[in-house]
């Protein structure tokens, strides 16, 4: 009696009795996969341009009225000049704070930071002071992966 396997069950002996094929398979399943995470389309993960950006003033040593006379006041009075700013937020502590300055709606936020890191820049601040402008991206790879 001759008895015909289903391909089904061939198809399973195939890659049963030839691991290597399966593994091989397998490892291109993943190599293709992470390309296609790394290559995802823009569309489905938009940038959206933030309209603040945070500076961070260290001042080692200093009391929170010394940081706040000495460092924030003149940042504060140097960006509010500019139409492009809406409101500054600060919060002063010993040896440090942090200023957010928000932006009214613009179209170019990157080339308003620039030019408002340069003016804090031009700024004579204490000597002991570190200035740090910070803009971020509201849709970084961690934020897209979180959404899925």
């Amino acid at each position: 009696m001759d008895t015909k396997e289903s391909f089904i069950i061939r198809w399973s002996k195939f890659f049963i009795t030839r691991y290597r094929i399966r593994i091989l398979i397998m490892i291109a399943i993943v190599i293709a996969g992470l390309w296609g995470v790394s290559n995802n389309q823009r569309q489905d993960f938009p940038t959206i341009p933030l309209n603040f950006f945070i500076v961070s003033a260290v001042y080692p040593g200093a009391s929170p009225a010394d940081i706040e006379q000495d460092v924030v006041i003149p940042i504060e009075q140097a960006v509010t000049v500019y139409d492009e700013v809406d409101y500054v937020r600060s919060n002063s502590n010993s040896n440090y704070s942090i200023l957010e300055i928000f932006l009214k709606d613009a179209d170019d936020v990157d080339t308003i930071t620039t030019k408002l890191g340069d003016e804090i820049n031009k700024l004579s601040l204490p000597g002991d002071a570190e200035i740090y402008i910070l803009a971020i991206d509201a849709m970084g790879p961690s934020v897209a992966f979180g959404l899925v």
